[in-house]
């Protein structure tokens, strides 16, 4: 009779590792298929997600660029009469760039072109919101308004204020 239980348990034994083999191969292709789905995930969020941010850190980093780039020509082209305004200089481009459809690179590229048209820091200052309205009522680019302002109070003999 020990020899028949011995085989009892033999078969229920093994009956019960084939059912476990069974459990462990299915979970092992769940593991698997989740694997997959996982790995789709990543390259979608790579490529709507990740993408896109390093792209956006890349344009922040260009404008931060070339905005700096803009108010060290300011200061170049200004020489020693700027230096003393150069923070006043630097923050107007920000507080416009913030407030108006322009960019505050582009408002730095407007300060660098009325120092090249030989106005000083106060002057600038003064200018910079009017010349901005000029550019954007009149659909033109910002060195263009400067130009037509410059002329203008030139011819006129006014001033900047």
């Amino acid at each position: 009779m020990a020899q028949d239980n011995n085989a009892a348990v033999r078969l229920v034994f093994g009956a019960e590792t084939g059912q476990l083999d069974k459990a462990i191969s299915d979970l092992q292709s769940k593991l698997k298929q989740t694997g997959k789905q996982l790995t789709k995930v990543g390259q979608t969020l790579s490529k709507n997600v990740t993408a896109p941010l390093a792209a956006i850190g890349a344009v922040s980093a260009k404008t931060a660029i070339d905005f700096e780039f803009a108010l060290s020509k300011v200061a170049a082209v200004g020489g020693a009469k700027f230096a003393d305004s150069m923070a006043e200089l630097e923050q107007t481009p920000r507080d416009f760039g913030a407030t108006t459809a322009f960019t505050a690179s582009e408002v730095a590229g407007l300060q660098l072109e009325l120092t090249k048209l030989g106005f000083d820091p106060t002057a600038i200052q003064n200018m910079t919101g009017g010349v901005l309205s000029l550019a954007q009522a009149f659909d033109l680019e910002l060195a263009d308004a400067a130009e037509k302002v410059a002329l203008n109070l030139n011819r006129f003999g006014l001033q900047s204020e």
